[in-house]
């Protein structure tokens, strides 16, 4: 059997071999050892990794679990399924990282840490065998310049640099050896970060695929994507975070006042930086507190507690990859560009209010939840718009 190089380089985050959809009406994806290994020995035959319909992309959850457990079984078809660590080496120190109960690892949400996790297996694949100590300037300069020959973007280089930085902090924290000095070479090398992204979601844009989402009966996701769009939030403060069966961070029902006029909750991402709950008004939004109220009243008494995003195929709460999902259907028949993403449904929203007369920046920092203006400034696109407006100002006093 012949398996993609994104087995090995994590080129494609949804690359899932040796999965298929069975079950009953094909609901379960489940990873399963090809024959030729089953007969040679290998003892892990199928492994379930989550439910959901055939068809749909796998989320990339499952097809990282899949590419682990086919890199495995690989090991273990050559004779190597018990390899050697050697203290020292790269691929000693992201086991420490991963494993060492005080690392920054474990503090990160379980989303992050499988953004983490991919961009350790690309770091452990280039340089796993090599001890720290024998890192040096020379060596690294050569790994970015053979990215770039490769053409990896931008951003593919700066995550794999920034993943050595976070292993080269935790080798300095247990006294790595050459663990301080890999890190001094890091922070003086330049590696360039990705351009901010320009995009943004339009109004019209988005209720187009709200209305898509009413087409199929999609009360959860429509809610969910206004919400996110006139309070400005971040998908995960909306959907949560579910992962491995556990569910946190999003709207709960029990965050909502008894007439569903408003909800108050803490926006995850500032939570220790700015700990105060926020309070949305929904009387000021009259469609969306209409739609809240109808789904409120539609669900059993048994129903009308913990999150709000249940995904009704699954019947569970909606994980990263399913809402995402869901949005790049919809935005397909909505005919929404491709190049609009979820995630600029905020920048728009923070566009759009920028743009309106009266609204000071400080007002737009507190709608975004943001601690100081310099992080509000890169949601804000238009920035042509602007420089032709002071250019008309200016002219008319002149």
């Amino acid at each position: 059997m012949r398996f993609k190089e994104a087995l090995w380089d994590e080129s494609d985050p949804h690359y899932a071999p040796c999965t298929t959809w069975g079950g009953n009406g094909g609901r379960f994806l489940y990873w399963k050892a090809p024959a030729r290994y089953v007969k040679a020995g290998y003892q892990i035959k199928s492994r379930l990794l989550g439910t959901g319909q055939r068809g749909d992309q796998v989320p990339a959850e499952w097809a990282m679990q899949a590419r682990d457990m086919t890199r495995e079984m690989l090991r273990w078809y050559d004779g190597a399924d018990a390899p050697k660590t050697e203290p020292g080496t790269w691929h000693w120190l992201i086991g420490r990282y991963k494993s060492d109960p005080f690392s920054r690892y474990h503090e990160v949400q379980a989303n992050t840490r499988i953004g983490y996790d991919q961009q350790l297996v690309l770091v452990d694949e280039a340089i796993g065998p090599i001890k720290i100590s024998d890192t040096n300037y020379e060596m690294l300069m050569t790994i970015k310049s053979m990215k770039e020959a490769k053409g990896r973007s931008k951003d593919h280089i700066h995550r794999w640099f920034s993943t050595l930085s976070r292993l080269a902090t935790h080798g300095v924290l247990i006294d790595a050896p050459g663990a301080a000095r890999v890190k001094e070479i890091r922070s003086n090398m330049r590696i360039e970060k990705p351009a901010a992204r320009t995009q943004i979601a339009t109004r019209d844009q988005v209720f187009a695929i709200v209305a898509e989402a009413d087409k199929d009966d999609m009360d959860v996701f429509a809610i969910g994507l206004l919400i996110q769009y006139w309070y400005q939030l971040r998908a995960i403060d909306v959907r949560g975070d579910y992962f491995d069966g556990v569910w946190e961070r999003g709207i709960e029902w029990e965050h909502f006042n008894e007439d569903l006029s408003s909800f108050t909750k803490v926006i995850s991402k500032t939570r220790r930086s700015l700990p105060e709950p926020h309070t949305f008004d929904l009387t000021l939004l009259p469609d969306l507190r209409a739609r809240i109220i109808r789904l409120f009243e539609c669900l059993p008494e048994d129903q009308r507690c913990g999150p709000v995003t249940i995904s009704p195929r699954s019947g569970v709460p909606y994980t990263k990859s399913g809402w995402n999902q869901a949005w790049r259907r919809l935005r397909k028949r909505a005919g929404v560009d491709r190049n609009v993403w979820l995630m600029d449904t905020r920048a728009g929203a923070l566009t759009e209010a920028s743009q309106i007369e009266g609204v000071t920046p400080m007002q737009i920092r507190n709608a975004a939840q943001h601690q100081n203006l310099n992080t509000t400034s890169r949601y804000i696109r238009g920035r042509s718009k602007d420089l032709n407006r002071v250019v008309e100002l200016r002219a008319a006093h002149s």
